[in-house]
């Protein structure tokens, strides 16, 4: 037959029908199995998961590391303006308060991203 036929047509709208079904009926599919899948996802995972990729969280992290960063330039230069005089405790405090909190972020990324 030839191409530009009017049943060649048809048969080609009716392969790319058929197509198109199939593509829906996989597409359903994979969401099933994948509701599935999540339904075996551990507890901890699912309400980690909405913290770790909620963008308060996002800002969160951003402003530890930026008040990580300032407390570290506060430290330097109180290093550098009393020389020889020990460290105040509030920096060690400070510090590790945000190691805590960084492996704390560091394990919910990770727990979420496995």
């Amino acid at each position: 037959e030839d191409e530009g036929s009017p049943s060649a047509r048809r048969t080609r709208l009716n392969m790319l029908e058929k197509n198109k079904v199939k593509g829906v009926r996989d597409l359903l599919e994979h969401r099933k199995k994948s509701q599935i899948l999540r339904d075996d996802v551990p507890i901890w995972r699912r309400w980690a998961k909405p913290i770790v990729r909620n963008s308060k969280f996002e800002w969160a992290c951003a402003t530890l590391i930026l008040l990580c960063a300032m407390m570290i330039g506060a430290e330097a230069h109180y290093n550098v303006t009393h020389v020889g005089e020990p460290e105040p405790v509030v920096f060690r405090v400070l510090n590790t308060c945000f190691n805590v909190a960084f492996t704390l972020e560091l394990c919910l990324r990770i727990l979420v991203d496995q």
